[in-house]
């Protein structure tokens, strides 16, 4: 099976979906039968191509990306408008049975232009959800709505990642999603047996993700500000890794409320340095306003880590491991932890539950899923082809079938 996969974000460039593909890409290049071509984003101001695998080639188109870990428009725009180009080129020189669209825009629009091609399917991401972004939400009023209609109604499936953005995704479109949730790797993400932590060394918080409003850090540190406030038995600490468009403002607060003994930020740390990070943490922090199933919920339960977050698909990996807080609530985030902090018993069992519910969540889970999803369609648009007339002869369009 030879697939095309369109995805603007690829690591070293971006989050959750290019962590996805990554280890999707792993994992197909261990088993027989799949030859993949993968077009993405160079970090560099120059085209690249990478071989990543004997039969998974990556294609690095150049979109003048000023920052790693931040998209601009233009730059969307630019990798939209070359991706469609290249991705053409491609088809018209090699055979592919499907095109994987690692979301609904920009590369479902891409897709959605090469249908007459080739059939597509599209998997979001979250923040391509309309109605996911806060920073969208101009757009989200007419543009994006109508965009992702026409993608998702001719794509031949779309999927999602949790029940919380399947909800979202139908307030634009009623139709069949299909759940794939994100994996983990148990082994790459562990907890440390004898860490050599007592109870004196304090209670240690992180949280993990771009500083945008979107991920809700503001309500973090402020409630870190009301926890200084109280008497706890233990030191709390935090650690915030990432980077983005809010850092400035979130160190000005920091400053402002007197807490910088107390918080540390690190910015972005390359993804093979998080291991040891989750590790060194008791409670994993995550306070968005919208969030899909987010990769660092599971690689923090992996690692060992009680979870609070707010209640948004990230929730959904709730179950005996942690607990939610309301969202824009920086004193019911305060509890929580107080709560933890107090009690350690309940942070211990929060941590070893998080490590039995990640073991149950493994990327070859995800793979066989998507795998499965391949050959649906590789088989209904094959049956498709057979069905037409002479005078039809020819691949029809995914928007076309019944």
């Amino acid at each position: 099976m030879r697939i095309l996969m369109l995805n603007y974000e690829f690591p070293p460039i971006g989050g959750g979906a290019g962590n996805a593909n990554q280890r999707m890409l792993e994992q197909l290049a261990s088993r027989a039968g799949f030859d993949v071509d993968l077009v993405t984003s160079s970090p560099e101001h120059s085209f690249d191509t990478d071989q990543f695998a004997e039969t998974i080639r990556i294609f690095k188109l150049n979109v003048k990306k000023r920052e790693v870990h931040h998209w601009r428009m233009s730059e969307i725009v630019r990798w939209t408008w070359k991706a469609y180009h290249f991705a053409r080129r491609r088809v018209r020189e090699t055979h592919y049975d499907l095109c994987h669209c690692w979301s609904g825009w920009p590369a479902g629009i891409v897709g959605y232009m090469l249908r007459k091609k080739l059939p597509y399917i599209v998997a979001l991401r979250g923040s391509d959800v309309p109605g996911s972004n806060p920073r969208l939400e101009r757009l989200d009023k007419y543009l994006i709505p109508f965009v992702s209609r026409r993608v998702w109604t001719a794509a031949q499936r779309v999927t999602t990642l949790s029940n919380y953005s399947t909800n979202i995704a139908r307030h634009t479109l009623d139709c069949d999603f299909r759940i794939i949730r994100n994996g983990i790797d148990i082994e790459q993400f562990s907890p440390v047996a004898n860490s050599g932590r007592t109870a004196d060394d304090g209670l240690r918080l992180l949280t993990v993700s771009r500083l945008s409003p979107n991920k809700g850090t503001e309500y973090i540190v402020r409630a870190m500000k009301l926890l200084t406030q109280r008497d706890l038995s233990r030191d709390v600490h935090l650690t915030i890794v990432g980077s983005g468009a809010q850092e400035r403002e979130l160190r000005t607060l920091v400053d402002e409320l007197g807490i910088g003994s107390r918080i540390q930020f690190t910015g972005s740390l390359p993804h093979e340095q998080l291991p040891d990070v989750y590790r060194r943490h008791d409670v994993f922090l995550l306070a968005s306003l919208h969030e899909a199933a987010p990769n660092v919920i599971l690689e923090a339960m992996a690692s060992g880590l009680a979870i609070v977050t707010t209640r948004t698909g990230a929730a959904e990996l709730i179950d005996g491991n942690g607990l939610t807080v309301a969202k824009r609530d920086a004193a019911d985030i305060a509890d929580k932890i107080e709560k933890l902090a107090s009690d350690s018993n309940l942070l211990a069992s929060f941590k070893r539950r998080s490590v039995e519910i990640a073991e149950t969540r493994t990327w070859a889970d995800c793979c066989d899923d998507y795998v499965a999803l391949y050959r649906e369609v590789v088989g209904q648009t094959s049956e498709e082809r057979c069905a037409d007339s002479p005078a039809d002869a020819g691949h029809r369009g995914p928007g076309d079938r019944a």
